[in-house]
Formats: structure tokens, sequence, C-alpha cells
């Protein structure tokens, strides 16, 4: 399909029959020396299946079913203001402190954190299928007509919150144990490192129902070792009740009001009037906090983030002015602040107090079990991450990011975080371990040179330094060494830290050096001011890659031309200068930034519905946009997806997640209807390639399979619509296969995550005055809080099995004699149920009408006689003798309306056509796997088990 690229072209090969398919080709230069890379296993993860209707072959990494066993959940979108304080409630056969300690033991590290689970999802749901099975054995499910590999992921995903929950509890109580053992280290030092999380600091009791899926059960806990820590310091970890008879402990208690303090933005004054009142109730003698320092001092005693730097720029030139508040010496003007807060301090308290060290055995051991080398799953199987990492047991790979936020509408000061996320934590986790940097605030943008000179500094001696911490389990003494080869950003964001031009200059992509072209100059309407003349790319088949031995070049040519001339500064294709990046250990210039898919998706879609419903041409769906706007305000989703469908009306308001779910889910079945058909398969190219993109595990073939798809649908633009409207960001989809085969499937490196991490962090600031300082503390804060958070969570894990729930019973229900003779082993009388949280998840049933904009009951599960059937739940029964069971009607598939395209015969597996039946089934809770997106007569899949609550 494609011409034979040049050596200098995107490494990304057209499919060859004779030929394996090639692995990811590395960046053509290295900016450092890299050490020996270790034989990386891809990750023990996997997609979301395809269709078991269509004929086509399944992806050769699904074949590793089996052997998938450890962090297959679906990512709970944590937040820093939606942890739970009950998420430790689902540990089964917790029965005393010391297991905790034990789950991570050497002997214990090659076993199955999933075993019981499995088990779980196997022997009990059997069990359940057995007793019903007489009664279902004539039912006929022939008609699915599968051979789907998605139940036993789905079974396993659903109980991936245990983990996360199991990681906080055990993690934490390292350090109880390591502080028995060390008697050197001071009491208030020990304290100050209990726990860090990742900054959360807010909790939301009913978004837990909406973010219920974290990582891969529990594994069997083995007995305590001989050298465990006594009853007297076991003691010294619970905290005591407020008062003789109270409900709730101390550390719950503060951990309530702290929560009030992120979620809705309170000042210290008004918790110190909450506090007050709080006070009424408590009798005296309590030692709980009676005012707001101590309340704030008490937390703040447990972070274990050491005091930030405070470092001085110019605020009219931006020059970096050292640690010493002084005028510029250049210009005299003011100097600014930005903090700093050490990351060595960061990384050691999650090695010595977080089990850092045995998550990444773990992970690491897991990923090693599987043959998926040419396969991405992770970020650690980009070329990049390989290229960069230097060889060691626990040594880290860290990704950065840096974005601006709004701190308020009435005010022009904005928020620059950079933080950074670890790689060799599994995606499940990663995010719950964010290490926040830097903080710039100011009412101007971040002169990023300026910004990231003494983070350079601090990377530089990471890796040739490294962080020395000891292991709390066997008192090692480890050094850990780190790199960053890569950062994630928006486009602005992007050409400021490469220091090139931004996305509207004349060679603004920061893979490729295309040069844009200039359109006409548009018409000039009378009474209004002279429009400039737009840049837009065209399509090419060949790109000359930058290299950052090109980039020092034209960095360096352009500033010689300036000094010279002693004119503006003029870039030599797009680079403007040298930039600090260049100086961090690992990191390429040329290769360390890539097309985030998040904005991505926000810029492209606004630019097609701009099209759509706004411009005149063969292409335009005005006629048809009221239509359009009823189908989605039909749609009722799942509680997994935030946001609501709305109008196209207001699709400039639209967020990255609506457009996301607005392009995976929603827009081929109802463009289907009114967009003429070279538009609509022209569009289905765009859909079949993202969902490839965003798999779970993506084959090098998928690699090579998007790759073409992208570059017909990016040429074939054109010829459809207008060369005036390829713009950036239709050519950034050219590079989106190479992002993958460099840093990972596209939701590892995207900024969801990051985003709603910013979010949160814009909630600690209050005041006016002193914002950067205010955050900094506040950030502290959140760390303490998390150390409490670590502590209630321990404290409540015992005697809180994972059981099934009901909720909301429907008085006087008439269960009908078809339903009877289906239910007549059960021991009467029986109870019918409107909802019933599984997994910490909440199902609902059809006969629920509360929630009208909401469908929590259309399931896939497994039944008796075949598994990943569709459906939607009647109604939840329970009998005399506590046996639950839900009763489904069952969908048929209609393979005669499957979406493929016509000239590639791309098949769109994740959109499933369903046509009701009459067929119920009985089945156990643990039958049923997951929740489904219904659209009309469809049923859509995620593309993977990360992407959560968007």
């Amino acid at each position: 399909m494609e011409p034979t690229p040049s050596p200098e072209s995107s490494p990304i090969k057209s499919p060859c029959p004779s030929q394996p398919s090639q692995s990811p080709v590395s960046s053509p230069i290295v900016s450092v020396v890299s050490s020996p890379i270790r034989s990386i296993q891809s990750s023990p993860v996997r997609s979301v299946p395809s269709s078991p209707y269509v004929e086509v072959s399944e992806s050769p990494y699904l074949s590793q079913a089996s052997q998938l066993d450890f962090f297959n959940g679906q990512v709970k979108r944590q937040r820093l203001d939606c942890m739970e304080t009950n998420q430790a409630s689902y540990f089964p056969g917790l029965s005393n402190v010391d297991h905790c300690r034990q789950l991570f033991t050497n002997e214990n590290l090659k076993e199955s954190v999933a075993s019981k689970d499995q088990d779980l999802a196997t022997n009990q749901a059997s069990e359940t299928y057995l007793q019903f099975g007489n009664e279902n054995a004539g039912v006929d499910n022939s008609n699915n007509g599968n051979g789907m590999t998605l139940s036993a992921e789905l079974q396993e995903t659903n109980n991936d919150s245990i983990f996360n929950a199991n990681t906080e509890v055990i993690t934490y109580h390292t350090t109880r144990e390591r502080k028995t053992s060390s008697s050197s280290s001071s009491s208030s030092s020990s304290s100050s490192e209990e726990s860090y999380m990742s900054t959360a600091s807010s909790s939301e009791g009913t978004q837990s129902e909406k973010s219920s899926e974290g990582s891969d059960s529990d594994s069997d806990l083995s007995e305590p070792e001989q050298n465990v820590s006594d009853d007297d310091s076991d003691s010294e970890f619970f905290s005591p009740k407020i008062y003789d008879g109270c409900q709730i402990t101390e550390d719950e208690g503060v951990l309530f009001l702290m929560d009030m303090f992120t979620k809705y933005k309170l000042s210290k004054k008004q918790m110190g009037g909450i506090l007050k009142g709080i006070l009424k109730f408590i009798p005296e003698g309590s030692n709980f906090p009676r005012t707001e320092y101590s309340l704030f001092e008490r937390v703040k005693k447990l972070s274990p983030v050491a005091l930030e730097k405070s470092h001085y720029y110019c605020s009219k030139c931006h020059y970096y002015l050292g640690t010493v508040e002084m005028k510029c010496t250049i210009c005299n003007g003011e100097s600014h602040k930005f903090f700093q807060i050490p990351l060595a301090d960061q990384i050691r308290n999650l090695f010595e107090n977080h089990g850092l060290a045995d998550l990444i055995d773990k992970y690491n051991a897991d990923r090693s079990n599987l043959d998926l080398s040419n396969s991405y799953a992770d970020l650690l199987d980009g070329s990049e991450f390989k290229r960069a990492h230097v060889d060691g047991q626990y040594n880290l790979d860290l990704m950065g990011h840096t974005d601006g936020i709004s701190v308020s509408v009435s005010s022009n000061v904005s928020l620059w975080p950079l933080e950074w996320v670890i790689a060799q934590l599994p995606p499940t986790l990663r995010f719950n371990y964010v290490l926040v940097n830097g903080v710039w605030l100011d009412e101007s943008k971040p002169y990023m040179n300026t910004m990231m000179k003494p983070f350079t500094r601090e990377l530089e001696d990471l890796r040739e330094n490294g962080v020395q911490w000891t292991h709390p389990r066997t008192q090692g003494v480890h050094t850990t060494y780190v790199t960053a080869p890569c950062f994630c950003a928006d486009a602005p964001a992007r050409a400021q830290l490469q220091n090139i031009l931004s996305h509207g200059g004349k060679y603004s992509c920061h893979i490729c050096e295309q040069k844009m072209k200039k359109l006409p100059p548009p018409p000039v309407v009378p009474g209004e001011k002279k429009k400039a003349r737009r840049r837009v790319y065209t399509f090419e088949e060949r790109e000359v890659l930058r290299t950052a031995q090109r980039m020092e070049d034209q960095g360096s040519e352009a500033r010689r031309t300036q000094i010279e001339t002693g004119r503006n500064l003029k870039p030599v294709k797009g680079v403007k200068g040298p930039t600090e990046l260049s100086k961090i250990p690992g990191c390429d210039r040329s290769t360390a930034f890539f097309p985030e898919y998040m904005h991505l998706i926000l810029c492209l879609l606004k630019e097609f519905m701009t099209l759509w419903f706004e411009k005149d041409g063969p292409w335009s769906l005005k006629e048809y946009r009221d239509a359009i706007n009823e189908a989605l305000k039909k749609i009722s989703v799942p509680d997994f997806i935030t946001r609501i469908p709305r109008s196209t009306e207001d699709f400039g308001k639209w967020k990255a997640n609506e457009f996301r779910s607005f392009l995976l889910f929603f827009s081929l079945i109802i463009l289907s209807k009114y967009m003429k058909v070279d538009y609509f398969q022209h569009w289905m190219l765009l859909v079949a390639a993202f969902q490839l993109l965003l798999q779970d595990c993506i084959p090098e073939s998928d690699v090579i399979k998007a790759n073409l798809l992208l570059r017909v649908f990016c040429r074939t633009f054109a010829v459809l619509y207008k060369h005036d409207y390829y713009t950036y960001y239709m050519h950034q989809l050219c590079h989106l296969a190479l992002t993958v085969q460099r840093h990972g499937p596209l939701h590892c490196n995207s900024a969801f995550m990051f985003e709603s991490f910013n979010g949160t962090l814009a909630k600690f600031i209050h005041g006016t005055k002193n914002q950067g300082k205010e955050l900094v503390n506040n950030i502290r804060i959140a760390f303490g809080v998390e150390a409490v958070r670590a502590r209630v969570l321990y404290c409540s894990a015992a005697n809180k099995p994972l059981t099934a729930e009901f909720r909301n019973e429907i008085t006087h229900f008439n269960f009908g004699e078809e339903d009877m003779k289906l239910l007549h082993s059960l021991k009467a009388p029986l109870k019918a149920y409107y909802r019933a949280v599984i997994r910490r998840e909440t199902f609902t049933c059809s006969l629920y009408t509360r929630q009208k904009k909401r469908n929590n009951f259309t399931v896939c599960y497994n039944s008796l006689l075949s598994n990943n059937n569709f459906g939607e739940i009647k109604y939840f029964c329970k009998s005399s003798d506590s046996k639950q069971i839900a009763l489904v009607k069952r969908f048929d598939i209609d393979h005669c309306r499957t979406f493929f395209h016509h000239e590639s015969g791309v098949v769109i597996k994740n959109i499933i056509p369903i046509k009701p039946s009459e067929v119920t089934e009985v089945i156990a809770l643990d039958a049923i796997l997951c929740k489904v997106i219904r659209v009309e007569n469809f049923v859509c899949l995620r593309p993977n088990k990360y992407e959560y609550n968007l």
C-alpha cells in the first residue's frame, strides 16, 4: 500500500507476507551511553478480545490467556478526591496483623495474587450452574457461536480492586517492622515516613461505585516470620477510639475532616469552626485535636517529604537566578520563585514504607513468564524505555508531565506542576505513586529552560549517584539509579520543552521535519479585521524524522545567526535553540515526546464536528443535527463513563472523555444512518485504528495495520474534504503508530490520569496570597493524609469478607409463572431486589427506574452452556437460605449488521450488534463479568481495562 520508506523515514514497515513483523525501531540517536538492556518481556495484560461472531484470526497474544493472572484489573480512576476509606473491606482471610507483613515475602513472590478470585470465578460459579443445570439445560446458546476468551479475563478484572487495597495496607505495615528493627532512627523522622500514596487527600463515598475496579485479587496469606515485631509495637499502630464507647477511632475522625478540607476547598479557619462544633459532642479528656493548628500539625508530622527548595527567576526576562532571592543582573527585574520537592526523598519513602521493591519484583516476575516479545503492553515495551534503562533490579524509568492549570476563573494565575510516574509499576498502580517534583505558580507561563534547570540537575545526580534506601523486609541497602526517557505534554507544552515552534509554525511537528504551507489570504470582510493566513500540512508518504544531533545543530545555527546579525531569532527547521531536556540522562530530545492522544482526540474531533455541523460541503450533516442530538440524548451509559452524552450544540464545551466516548462507542452507530457511504467508510478507518492502538496488548501486526489505516485515512481526507482543513492534528495521526513503538500503547502514555491529578492539585489552593507556598504545604499535608488513610485501612481490614450485597428490596413482587419454573429449586420465601453490589461494583436491574440516564443492567456474563453472553438483568433474587442469583434476559448476536471497512476488510470488533430474545437464564452473581455499553441495538466493549471512569 505504501512505497518503501527511506532510511530516515518512519520505521514502521508495511506488512510483508514473506517476512515476519519487525520489532520496533528505537531512536536513531542515543543522547547518552545506555547500559545493557535487560531482557524485558511484555506486560501481563490482555486486550479485550474481539467479538465472537467475527471470523477473523485472533491476535497472537490471546493464546497466553491461561498465564495472565496478575494485574488484570480495570484501572480505577484514583483521583485525590475519590479514594474511599472502606477500600480495605475486601481482604478475605486477613485475620491478624502479622499476615500483612508476609504478602510479599520471597516465598510468595512467584505466587499469583489472583488465585483466590480465579477459584471464585470457576468453582463457586460452577456450583451454582450445577444447581440450576437441569432448568437451563434445554436452553439453546448455539446462536452465540463464539469461542471468546473474554470470560476469564473479565472475571479477573472485576476483582482487581483487592490487590490495590492490599498493597496500601501491606506496604504501609512494612514501616512498622522497619521501625522496630532500626532503633537508630528517631521517632519523628520515622513517623514522617509512614506512608505516601499518591498525594490524594479527599474521599467521597458515593464515588467508590463509579471507580470500582483496580488491580487483581489478594493472594494466600503466609505464616508470620519469627522476627516480626511484638504485640507492643503492633498496638502502637492501632489508633484509639475518640472516647470510650465511640464507634470511630481518632485516625478515622482526622481522615474525615481532612477529606472535607480538600473536597469542599475549605480554609483552615473554616476547618477550625467545624472542629469546634464537633468538639462539643466529644467528652473532655479526649486526645482528639482541639484546634485547627493541632489538626494540621498531626497530619503534617506523618508526611515523608522533606522541606521544599525555592528557586528564583527574573519576572521580566525569565533568567534563572538561583536559590538566593536577588534582582536580575541583566534587566534589573524583580525576582519570582518556584518550588522544588526533592525526588530522592519521595523515591526512598516509596521503597522503605510502601513496598515499592516488592511491587516491582512481582511485576517483573509476571512479565518474565510471558512470551510477548513482539507486542506492546506497557511503557517498558517501548523502544525508548529499553534504550534508556540502566540494568539493575530496582532502577527506575520515569515519565514526566507538566501542563497549565487555571487556579480560579477570576485570576490570571496559572499552576504548572512537574510530575513523574514510575514505569516499573503496573499500570493499575502507577498513578497511585505520582511523584510531585516541582510547582510553578505565576501569571506568566514558565520559560521551560528556566523551570527545568534545577530538575535536570537533580535527575543527573540521581542517574550518577542514585538513591540509597533500606529494604524494609531484608534490611539490605540498595542504590536505585533513575532515568527519564519521555515526557507527556500537550502541543504548546511540547513546543516549549523542546524549544521549537508551536503547532502553528512553519516547522511545528516535533517528530518530523515536514514543512507547513500557507493558505491564500481569506477574503476581507468590510468592517472586520483582516485575518491572518493559516498554515496547513499536506499528506506525504515519506517523512524525514528528527534526530537529536540535527536538532542540536539547528538550534546552535539559529542562535549563532541571531548573534551575528543582531536580528530577531530565526528558527532553523523550527528549532529555536538548545533545551535543558537534553541534559536529562536517557532523554533523547527528538524522541522523548509523542502525540498525546487525549489532547489529540479533543482537538481533532472538534475540527470534524465543526466541518459536519457548521461548514457547507458534501460532508455536511446540518440537516440531520437534530436527529443526531436526539440519538445522543437517548443513550444511557454505565457509571464507568462519568459524563452523560450531550447534544452536539454544545460540542465546543465537550471534555476529552466525551469526545473519546463519541469516537469509540457512539459515532459509528449514529452516523451510519445519516452520513454518506464514502464519508462513513472513511470515518470507520479512524475508529478502527484507535481501537487497535488502545488494546491492552498490541501485537506488532496490529501496529502495522493501524499505521496503514491511519495513513489511508489521512491520504483520503484531502480528497473527501479539503486541503484547507488538513491541520497539525491531522498530521499527528501519521505518527501514532510510531508512538506505540517508542512509548507503548496509547492508554499507557495518555494525559487522562495526569489531568485528573492536576485538577485535584488545584483544589489545594484556597487563598490569594503566597499560593505557591500554600500549595506545597498542602501537598505535604496530603502526603500525611494518605499516611492516616493507610492506618485506617489497616485497622478496618480484618473481618470484612468479600461478599455480594443486595440493596433495595422489591416489595410485594410477583415473580410470575415462567420465572418460578426457573427458581423452583430455591428455598422459599424468595425476595427480589433492584440493586446488588458485586466486587465493589453496583449493578442494577431493568426494573430499577430511578436511574434514567444510566444503564447498569446490560452485562456480559457466563451461563451453563456458553460463555461471554450479553443480556440485561431482570432482577436479583435471594432465597431464605441466603442463596443469591440473578435472572438475565439474553441477547442474540446479529452478525449481519457488523461494521466493517469495505476496501480493507477491517472489522470493528468492539461494537457488537444484538437482537432481543425470549430466553431468560438464572446465573450466579459471580457469573456476571462486567457491564457493557448499550447503544440502540448494539453493545460496546471497552478496548482496554485500564481506562476507567472516563
